[in-house]
């Protein structure tokens, strides 16, 4: 006894987002995400996220750094204790600081449309003890970064995080044969 029309609008929401196809007599088919897929939403992700962080850095009060310090401990604290769930929520919230930080509202909207993709991949990528280990050091420098004022250390080591992130991605894919 349940309605078709919540399953036919989130069918129409893949659709959408290019996530399934239509097949005539069959019905709905998942399509997944390739490694072209990924290229291409970390090169989108690297320019909005060196964007955001560049503003984010610039309106940011003394109070914003204080509670952008708290979060990088609060996770470094979950992940020594092996809570990767937490660690998982924690970077999720440090993208959002820093989004919600930037005042620009159709950037986050637009990395909201991005964010089925951007789900998957970080389930991939921070699952990694090594390349989770890695993303908080680099959280910590983007903060510095931040901190400091400094715009062409933010670009690098925006640039660098997400690469890392796509570089890890990239070489799980390839191991589940995914093309």
């Amino acid at each position: 006894n349940i309605s078709r029309t919540p399953i036919r609008y989130a069918l129409e929401r893949l659709d959408e987002e290019d996530l399934v196809e239509r097949k005539t007599g069959i019905g709905v088919i998942v399509k997944g995400i390739s490694i072209n897929d990924a290229y291409e939403i970390f090169d989108i992700r690297k320019e909005l996220d060196v964007l955001a962080t560049r503003k984010a850095m610039r309106l940011m009060t003394p109070a914003q750094f204080k509670q952008m310090r708290a979060l990088l401990e609060e996770t470094d604290r979950l992940n020594d204790a092996g809570r990767v769930p937490e660690v998982m929520a924690k970077f999720t919230e440090f993208n959002n600081f820093i989004y919600d930080a930037s005042h620009m509202l159709r950037l986050k909207m637009i990395v909201n449309q991005l964010q089925n993709y951007l789900i998957y991949f970080r389930d991939i990528s921070i699952n990694g003890d090594d390349r989770r280990n890695l993303a908080i050091q680099e959280h910590w420098l983007i903060y510095r970064g931040m901190l400091n004022r400094d715009d062409d250390q933010i670009k690098l080591i925006t640039r660098e995080h997400l690469g890392h992130s796509l570089q890890y991605i990239l070489k799980v894919m390839k191991a589940k044969n995914i093309e």
